[in-house]
């Protein structure tokens, strides 16, 4: 046991040092097992806004973990300028996670589960989680979407308020409260069934969207002629303007303080673009790439002054990450640690200046 230990230990010192000379950490897929992980059903969610934590979600297969309903386990890393380390497990009550959010500090976490039928608060520091809302049949409620993010100092989701025979009766992107219990727990901040249904009669299918509170978002449209697809701004039910389009578009994301949205757009086979889009009544459009390379999975810092693409090779099944900086004038660079990869999952702090990146082969974290 001791020889093995040592073995597993050289080990990980290895990979660290490895990875450390080419800018980032690492742990292993034996380092993920060292800390009883099973990396088959470990899912890397989300790196904390300041970039100081790290968070993963494993479906557990503890039978006394089940026994007590608490199906999945919160596992927390901190991310070291040398380490990458696990300080905390937290276990979930829930069936199935359908989507989580962290403050930017990594304090607390929302976690909407079982489909949108529960919202759960959790206090990553202390490892409490209180239940918020739970569906009761005969009683109306509010049932979440597919869409969870912090703005401002509060948590935001989509979904519907429905009555108490649990028919749907507005659909709404919601203010959560945490610290609130009950249907008070959602104040309707936006009524997105009176807005898609005017994007539907102007512009047809949706195939995406991005929401700022209070009545701010972006859409992916395709016209019922089935024309070129547009992106749309919508400021409130009514204010729909086209921003850009192109015969597809392959991805966007948005920066949550200021409102930037960052998008890819395909105008021909030879001509596609990586577009960072400013709010504001300018709409000032930098094109980041113009030309043939295929660039996928955007992602934008919270001040929309960094942004993150992928480069796919489907063949062989290996990704390449490329960054740019406003400071820099948006030029594209490679991360040098994230190259030929086997395809994994990306995932980028708020404040712009950590990664980290989760394949077969383990966790890459690092500075970019």
């Amino acid at each position: 046991m001791i020889r093995k230990r040592i073995e597993l230990l050289c080990v990980v010192l290895f990979c660290l040092s490895l990875a450390k000379a080419r800018g980032a950490v690492f742990l292993s897929r034996a380092d993920l097992v060292y800390y009883k992980i099973n990396p088959q059903q470990f899912v890397m969610t989300q790196v904390s806004g300041n970039g100081k934590w790290l968070f993963g979600l494993e479906k557990t297969e503890s039978l006394s973990l089940e026994s007590k309903k608490e199906f999945y386990l919160l596992r927390v890393f901190k991310i070291g300028i040398r380490s990458l380390t696990l300080v905390k497990t937290i276990p979930l009550p829930i069936g199935y996670i359908s989507n989580e959010i962290y403050t930017p500090n990594g304090s607390h976490a929302l976690v909407e589960a079982d489909w949108g039928a529960e919202f759960l608060f959790v206090n990553v520091k202390t490892g409490a989680v209180r239940v918020i809302f739970r569906h009761i049949l005969g009683k109306p409620g509010f049932r979440g979407g597919n869409l969870l993010f912090y703005h401002h100092h509060h948590f935001y989701g989509n979904g519907y308020f429905y009555n108490k025979e649990s028919l749907d009766i507005d659909n709404a992107l919601a203010e959560i409260n945490p610290h609130k219990k009950g249907l008070a727990v959602f104040k309707k901040a936006l009524n997105i069934g009176k807005l898609q249904k005017n994007l539907a009669i102007s512009w047809g299918h949706q195939q995406a969207f991005t929401f700022f509170p209070p009545n701010h978002g972006y859409f992916i449209m395709t016209p019922l002629n089935f024309s070129k697809i547009h992106l749309i701004e919508a400021d409130g039910p009514k204010k729909l303007k086209s921003l850009d389009k192109g015969l597809a578009f392959g991805g966007m994301a948005a920066a949550s303080e200021n409102g930037s949205i960052l998008y890819l757009v395909k105008h021909s086979a030879a001509a596609r673009e990586v577009v960072l889009r400013e709010r504001g009544s300018s709409n000032k459009k930098i094109v980041i790439y113009k030309g043939a390379a295929a660039y996928t999975y955007p992602f934008i810092s919270a001040d929309g002054k960094t942004i993150v693409v992928a480069r796919l090779d489907l063949k062989v099944g290996r990704m390449s990450f490329f960054y740019a900086k406003e400071k820099n004038g948006f030029k594209l660079k490679p991360i040098p640690i994230l190259q030929n990869r086997h395809m994994g999952t990306f995932r980028f702090s708020g404040n712009g200046k950590v990664f980290a990146f989760y394949n077969i082969t383990g966790i890459f974290a690092g500075k970019i």
